[in-house]
């Protein structure tokens, strides 16, 4: 497999903050601070195949957040409507 909570631990860290900052998720709306927070920090249960999942939703938000950024303009989330049903 690839080593993608390693990378994102490791040389992509930085772009990984960048990209998924809580600011920056709270202006989104789209994803829950707290989570990625928890995701990143690694609070799940600690085993291998957990490890890996963790890297994998990373790398999947971290991509669908770039490919965002590079569209010309860049796309932005539509807001989520909230019913009080």
């Amino acid at each position: 497999g690839v080593p993608l909570t390693d990378w994102l631990e490791g040389p992509l860290r930085w772009e990984l903050g960048r990209r998924l900052s809580p600011l920056r998720l709270m202006r989104d709306g789209w994803f829950d601070p707290g989570y990625v927070r928890r995701l990143r920090s690694r609070r799940e249960p600690r085993n291998d195949l957990r490890r890996r999942r963790t890297g994998e939703k990373l790398w999947a938000l971290l991509m669908l957040h770039a490919w965002m950024d590079a569209q010309d303009p860049p796309l932005r989330f539509p807001k989520l409507s909230r019913s009080s049903g």
